[in-house]
């Protein structure tokens, strides 16, 4: 009998010692939550829960970290007046547990000191470890390696010692704000939910903070967006002569016509509204996927090439000053025809783009354009 119940006072005593470090990591985060409550005035700060995490011989568990998110989200759902405190003590635990590893191996390595001021709540960073793979990072944080790559711009799954990571708290991919982003258009574009967005990344207030990395919930890159994107190889350039070349020189065809025939069905659903293979289609879709939302242009009828200057001078910059990204219009007569600005050298030339060229359909050439020319144009830069 004794024997019995020196057994059961045993494994009681390892019972309690394996869950006080969570009771403590508990109890002192829901001290400073009511405190916070209680006097709307107090200031209040991180320092009783980092004195705990500070401590040496402390290492904070995955357990005790999902319970300082929970307690955190608790806060910000109540609008608690210490919500702010507490989503420090959660960034700072979350710090502390890229560290665990090397704690329990008996290693402590200097951290890297990474700055995550500019890092949305909820953005966690771990720092490799001998030992680890992504696919089991990926696993133990619940996301795919894919998501893990495409958040660090990594093209494939090789990691380092010391490495850090950047790592969303849900399943998603993490994304730096952009001038002219709207979330709306974000969400849009990458497959994610903008009330989920802003929820998530507390921009109720703030709004979109250009520079700031959030969290897409659920988010994917676009094809041309993702790290290991390769395009695929141009055709060998070649000086292409036409009887009304032009100004134009050193004129090369880019990629195949079969190339530019599998682009237009595979962006059919964007809302081009011009016809395939012709100019105004090559300017309008270019500009969508390569320019920042303002200089996208309108999904309903534009006209033909002739028109465009007239028709969007009121929503859009117009001048005969060439820029990078903006549409050119170099004849009025007949249809008309627009290209693509994709280089300047100011005073000397500009490099353009441009399909149907000369009646050739499916087909974009780029060529230079010396200033004195170039000048005489007309440009579309970006909305008013």
């Amino acid at each position: 009998m004794k024997d019995n119940k020196r057994n059961r006072n045993s494994k009681t005593k390892r019972f309690l010692k394996r869950v006080f470090p969570y009771f403590v990591m508990f109890a002192v985060i829901l001290t400073v939550m009511i405190v916070g409550s209680r006097d709307e005035q107090k200031v209040i700060t991180s320092s009783i829960v980092l004195n705990v995490i500070n401590d040496k011989n402390f290492a904070v568990t995955a357990d005790q970290l999902s319970e300082s998110f929970i307690v955190a989200d608790t806060a910000k759902t109540f609008n608690l007046p210490s919500a702010n405190s507490i989503s420090e003590n959660f960034v700072s635990i979350a710090i502390r547990y890229t560290m665990t590893g090397a704690l329990n191996t008996g290693i402590i390595e200097k951290p890297n000191i990474i700055d995550t001021s500019n890092l949305s709540r909820g953005i966690l960073t771990y720092t490799v470890q001998q030992g680890d793979t992504l696919p089991a990072i990926a696993a133990r944080f619940g996301l795919t390696t894919t998501q893990i790559r495409w958040s660090n711009n990594m093209k494939n799954e090789t990691i380092a010692v010391g490495q850090t990571l950047f790592l969303p708290s849900v399943p998603g991919i993490l994304y730096t704000v952009r001038a002219d982003d709207t979330l709306e258009g974000i969400a849009d574009r990458y497959q994610s939910d903008a009330s989920q967005i802003k929820t998530l990344n507390d921009l109720e207030v703030t709004g979109l903070v250009v520079g700031q990395t959030i969290i897409l919930p659920g988010g994917v890159l676009p094809e041309r967006e993702r790290p290991e994107y390769v395009p695929p190889a141009p055709r060998p350039s070649y000086t292409f002569n036409l009887t009304d070349s032009g100004a134009r020189h050193d004129m090369r065809e880019l990629y195949s016509t079969a190339y530019w025939r599998s682009m237009t069905s595979s962006t059919r659903g964007d809302g081009n509204p011009s016809t395939a293979g012709q100019c105004t289609w090559f300017a309008w879709w270019w500009r969508r996927y390569n320019m920042s939302e303002n200089y996208w242009l309108p999904s309903g009828v534009i006209g033909n090439a002739r028109d465009w200057v007239s028709r969007l001078s009121g929503s859009y910059v117009t001048n005969q000053r060439p820029a990078y990204g903006a549409v050119v219009q170099t004849r009025t007569s007949g249809f008309g025809h627009v290209a693509i600005v994709t280089g300047v050298v100011e005073g000397e030339y500009i490099i353009m783009q441009e399909m149907n060229y000369g009646g050739a359909p499916y087909r974009v050439y780029e060529s230079r354009v010396s200033w004195e020319d170039a000048i005489k144009w007309v440009y579309i830069h970006g909305r008013r």
